[in-house]
């Protein structure tokens, strides 16, 4: 299943990414998240290390490239 969210800023569009990614996570399933600025993409970045740890794979901007592979994969 492919799900695309869109909404105006503060509605909650980021709390919903990681409630909606979980499950495929948890079935080894990949994700991705993306978002406008880089700020944003770091600040997901760093959210998303803290809920899922070494289950996130890499971020990638124009600025910004890291890659990193979970060992439980």
């Amino acid at each position: 299943m492919n799900t695309v969210v869109e909404s105006c800023t503060g509605t909650g569009k980021t709390a919903l990414h990681y409630i909606a990614a979980r499950p495929h996570l948890e079935e080894g399933k990949r994700v991705i998240i993306t978002a406008p600025t880089r700020e944003l993409v770091k600040s997901l970045y760093r959210d998303s290390d803290k809920i899922w740890g070494a289950k996130i794979v890499g971020i990638n901007t124009a600025a910004i490239r890291t890659s990193r592979r979970s060992s439980s994969s």
